[in-house]
Parts: structure tokens; C-alpha cells; sequence
């Protein structure tokens, strides 16, 4: 099975991820998606999520947009940041497939990609490159856990939580 783009991303076997293929699409998604103030990346806790993290922090870095590291974390956590900062993000996540898989998930500044948006990542594969040879973006850290749990603990008040955990 090799990588197939859709349902707002990218999904395949880990030995098929490669960084060349995660540079790929994420120069498409950086050339044909509005960024807002930047990317936000986070990933999940499979095993092989570091690195493909790592590969799309530094392919956006080269591109010279300003990266915010959101480390390991839910991925409705990354895209609360994302967008409450009007940022777009990439959630590496295979969600619910098995762990010899992993994939990309895009959100736009406004919310999770379109159909639209897709063909237009998907065309502009092998098309764009470039932005490598400017002054590299710059990377900060963020930990959008808290940001999650303020949220449930606003919605639904303390009161009701009492007792309960919120597992990020």
C-alpha cells in the first residue's frame, strides 16, 4: 500500500514515509494553503512520529516560515492553538490505524483542509520546491496541552470535572 492522500491527509506504511515524500507534501501544502502567522506541527505518541515530525519542522523551516513545536499532543489540542493563533498546522497521527502506519493530518488557519484544498496539495506535488536557499525560519516551543484543558474545564466548570482527568 502506498501513501494515499485524503480525508485531510496523508496515511501509509511508516517504511513508505520517507523524507523526501513528507518534504514533498509539505512544500505543496506550504505553496498552495494560506499559513496565517505560521505552521504549528505536533505529533502523537507512536513511534515513528518524532521523526517524520522533525522532517516537516525542518522542511518549513528551510521554506523560511516560522515553526511552533507543539511536541506530543492530542490532536484537537493542536488544532485549538493553531487556530485561536492563526496558524495553520500539521498533526503527524496515524489516529486510528495500526502502528506500523503513521500519516499527516493539514489544517488551514480556519480549520481542517477542504476537498479542494486537497487536489490543490496533491497537484502541486514534485511542482514546488525553492524557499531552501533563504534565511531558515524560526522554531519555538509551545505546550498546547493546558490550552485543551482550559477549554473543557470553561465549557463544562470545575464543579462538574471535580474528580475526573483530562489525559492529554
Amino acid at each position: 500500500m502506498s501513501p494515499k492522500f485524503g480525508t485531510s491527509g496523508l496515511r501509509g506504511l511508516v517504511i513508505e514515509l520517507t523524507p523526501e515524500l513528507i518534504e514533498d507534501y509539505v512544500h505543496a501544502f506550504l505553496q498552495v494553503c494560506p499559513m496565517g502567522s505560521g505552521l504549528f506541527v505536533a505529533r502523537d505518541l507512536r513511534q515513528s512520529s518524532p521523526d517524520i515530525a522533525s522532517w516537516v519542522i525542518a522542511t518549513a523551516r528551510r521554506a523560511g516560515y516560522h515553526v511552533t513545536d507543539c511536541g506530543a499532543a492530542p490532536t484537537p489540542a493542536l488544532a485549538l492553538a493553531a487556530m485561536e493563533a492563526g496558524a495553520a498546522s500539521i498533526m503527524i497521527t496515524g489516529s486510528h490505524i495500526p502502528a506500523d502506519r503513521n500519516g499527516l493530518k493539514f489544517y488551514l488557519p480556519s480549520g481542517e483542509i477542504s476537498k479542494y484544498d486537497e487536489l490543490n496539495i496533491v497537484s502541486a506535488l514534485d511542482k514546488v520546491k525553492g524557499g531552501d536557499d533563504g534565511e531558515l525560519g524560526q522554531i519555538t516551543q509551545l505546550n498546547v496541552g493546558p490550552y485543551w484543558v482550559e477549554r473543557y474545564v470553561q465549557a463544562f466548570g470545575a464543579t462538574s470535572l471535580k474528580g475526573l482527568r483530562i489525559e492529554l
